[in-house]
């Protein structure tokens, strides 16, 4: 992964989401608009894949990547951490 780079109109973050390596670019249009596409790699082997999506223009950089973040994880899924996740077990608390 590559580090960030801070100038004004162009910079760039890597994350991992869903266990997928994210790299993020950030893009200043002409004026005050602002986009960022999303590169990632998920997958193991022969079945490691890689897409990009980009956010389109947006008012700021905070609306862009929020969009950006929107799309990926409509990609990767809506997966839930079973070791974080809230489950109610009625009977841990009314023992019988």
């Amino acid at each position: 992964m590559s580090p960030v780079n801070r100038s004004l109109s162009h910079d760039s973050k890597d994350m991992r989401i869903a266990g997928c390596d994210v790299h993020l670019t950030f893009r200043q249009a002409g004026g005050d608009q602002w986009s960022v596409e999303a590169t990632f790699r998920c997958g193991v082997g022969e079945n490691r894949r890689q897409e990009s999506v980009d956010s389109g223009p947006c008012a700021t950089r905070e609306e862009a990547e929020h969009m950006v973040f929107g799309r990926v994880g409509d990609r990767l899924g809506h997966n839930v951490d079973s070791h974080t996740s809230r489950v109610h077990n009625p009977t841990e608390h009314n023992p019988q």
